[in-house]
């Protein structure tokens, strides 16, 4: 015989199974759903639009301070000044002397092309070097007759002299510890002090004599190549700067002329620039 209990549990099972398997993904739905529709919900708003170009920014937002300058200035510019020549130990040469100048009439101008400096302590102190061309002219009181071939310097008095000069042109490079009262530049205030020593190469040097005879006549020597004229030199350098004025003064390290101690010194004043 059936057992019919068993039958009928074993159905009633089965139609519980169909149902719930029937409303399974109709949950699902809903379960996905939720978290979707939170998500957008909870999602930030867009940024806004900016259109400005970095140009169009507004100054405040950049810093315009100014950094202290690299370079200082008691270099470049341009130096005149008057030559004093003199001999063994900074001795003045007798009014006899071949090789007696003309204070005011003998002068150096030089103009300072280039300035490179490291600082060692900020701008307050650093080693400079540079590069510069110089043109001297030294003008003797004397009719000093200068020579190509035999050394020594020589007066010709049976002539009336009118023009004696010995003309140089060169470039030189310094070495320069200079020191600043102010880390920025831009102080109108600033103070700097420069010292050290230049190294001068004279590549043209003339000696130029005239003379006049009888009030009529002219006589002119122009000799390039002066016997025993020193073609490399050295130089110690002291400079003081305030604003873009300056005051230099330079001695020799070695005798311009091989055969005799002649040794010009320079002081004058400098006009430094910033453009460098």
């Amino acid at each position: 015989m059936l057992n019919w209990h068993k039958v009928f549990t074993l159905l009633l099972i089965c139609c519980i199974c169909t149902l719930v398997t029937k409303a399974q993904p109709d949950s699902l739905d809903v379960e996905e759903s939720l978290p979707f529709e939170m998500a957008e919900d909870t999602l930030p708003p867009p940024p806004p639009q900016i259109d400005w170009q970095p140009s169009e920014w507004p100054n405040d937002s950049i810093n315009t301070t100014p950094s202290p300058a690299n370079k200082m200035t008691s270099f470049c510019g341009i130096d005149f000044g008057f030559i004093s020549l003199r001999g063994k130990y900074g001795n003045a040469f007798s009014k006899s002397h071949p090789l007696n100048s003309k204070n005011f009439s003998s002068y150096a101008f030089r103009v300072n092309l280039f300035h490179k400096k490291i600082n060692v302590i900020q701008n307050y102190f650093g080693i400079a070097t540079g590069l510069g061309y110089t043109h001297e002219r030294l003008s003797f009181r004397n009719a000093t007759a200068f020579s190509n071939s035999a050394p020594g310097f020589s007066i010709v008095d049976t002539l009336e002299y009118k023009t004696n000069q010995l003309r140089r042109n060169g470039i030189f490079a310094p070495i320069l510890l200079e020191f600043n009262t102010k880390n920025n530049n831009s102080d109108n205030n600033n103070m700097r002090v420069a010292v050290g020593l230049a190294f001068s190469y004279y590549f043209a040097q003339q000696g130029l004599t005239r003379y006049t005879i009888n009030s009529n006549s002219h006589l002119e020597s122009r000799i390039t190549k002066i016997y025993g004229a020193q073609r490399f030199y050295g130089e110690f350098h002291l400079k003081f700067c305030y604003r873009h004025l300056g005051f230099f003064v330079t001695a020799p390290l070695n005798s311009i002329f091989s055969q005799v101690n002649a040794f010009p010194i320079t002081f004058g004043i400098n006009a430094n620039s910033k453009l460098f």
